[in-house]
């Protein structure tokens, strides 16, 4: 999270009491509703005077409340989740102890649109990683540890933000980016995986929503695999413009996560204790390569979503070799996943394989296999 703090507040609003004492009539005639703006930073009102809100149970409820004590004060009243929305911060109820909580809220899993950042959608088709980058200056990084870092992306800067990881070393890499939220958790888009000498283009479009608190985006770079005496080489530019050329215009080059992609294709056919058989039909036109049996993600189906399996700190893993795959052909894979992940609980789960046609270095897509333990 943006900060490392978790509010839990008990709220108790004496205004609310004020309404059931004393004269009501009079008390009535010093409220007034949606007469205020509410902006951040000076920036354009997220909840502006005239309007109305609707409740998440649908039903409309002023937006703000304005009160004038007898001395002329004037105190304005927003719900907590109104409050939440301005700050931009996870809230939720707990009805057992009657508590208001900023912070701890669940978030759901990855997803391609976290606003006022969205993902362009992936098509075939699309030019090289490099025709996006032609003027891909603004900041440029190099790193043989660990990448984190946060970009601020405020709309006015430009529609689109670019994203380009090169993995020049000797080691797969996770490539993450988030939106950070001000209070609570962040906001994960889709995680890829850079295997070594591969590139990854990702683009993101921006609406005008964002603001100082919302326009957060972060980038990190890790090492999949631990291999202690292969140090990463990685190179992150990152651009934000106002377009993206005629050629990328509504596309990304993140590839899809699927079981079945254009005729190659994905399955267990076997499992054993700490490990499952995989074997990849290759149906399609194109000749692909992948790494072998340690070039892989283990993923867990909970509550509706897909998420990474948390690695063994001690887990070691012998760098992957290329297989190539011909079109017409199989290949079949043993994944040994426990000296990675360890004993897996009960649960749905998937092995995640990168495919690039043979001669490129872009990912051409991401297979799945499920398996129950």
């Amino acid at each position: 999270m943006k900060r490392a703090v978790s509010y839990g507040l008990t709220l108790c609003i004496g205004f609310s009491l004020a309404l059931l004492c004393g004269n009501a009539g009079a008390i009535s005639e010093r409220i007034a509703y949606n007469v205020s703006n509410f902006s951040v930073f000076g920036g354009v009102p997220l909840i502006q005077s005239g309007g109305s809100y609707e409740a998440e149970n649908g039903e409309d409820v002023p937006a703000s409340i304005l009160y004038t004590d007898e001395a002329g004060g004037i105190s304005n009243f927003l719900s907590v989740s109104r409050i939440a929305e301005l700050l931009d911060a996870d809230v939720k109820w707990d009805s057992r102890t009657n508590t208001v909580d900023f912070g701890t809220a669940t978030t759901p899993g990855p997803s391609t649109v976290n606003p006022p950042f969205s993902e362009l959608v992936w098509r075939d088709g699309v030019s090289r990683a490099e025709d996006a980058f032609e003027h891909l200056k603004a900041a440029s990084f190099r790193s043989e540890s660990a990448f984190d870092q946060t970009f601020l992306c405020r709309p006015e800067l430009g529609a689109y933000v670019l994203v380009q990881v090169t993995n020049q070393g000797e080691r797969p890499v996770s490539f993450k980016v988030s939106r950070d939220k001000t209070i609570g958790q962040p906001q994960d888009f889709p995680t890829d995986v850079i295997r070594p000498g591969g590139t990854s283009c990702r683009i993101f479009s921006v609406d005008g929503s964002g603001n100082e608190l919302t326009s957060d985006l972060r980038v990190t770079i890790r090492p999949i695999q631990g291999i202690d005496f292969a140090p990463l080489d990685i190179i992150v530019d990152v651009s934000q413009q106002d377009g993206i050329g005629d050629s990328l215009e509504g596309r990304s080059m993140t590839p899809p996560t699927v079981t079945d992609y254009d005729g190659l294709s994905m399955r267990v056919t076997g499992q054993e204790t700490g490990g499952v058989t995989v074997c990849i039909d290759n149906r399609s036109h194109r000749d692909v390569t992948s790494g072998g049996e340690d070039d892989y993600v283990l993923e867990n189906y909970q509550n509706g979503v897909w998420t990474e399996v948390m690695q063994l700190e001690e887990g070691f893993a012998i760098l992957p070799m290329a297989h190539n795959i011909r079109s017409g052909s199989s290949e079949i894979m043993t994944i040994r996943y426990q000296g990675r992940y360890g004993a897996l609980p009960e649960g749905t789960y998937r092995v995640k394989k990168s495919f690039m046609e043979i001669g490129t270095q872009q990912t051409l897509c991401y297979l799945t296999a499920e398996f129950e333990t």
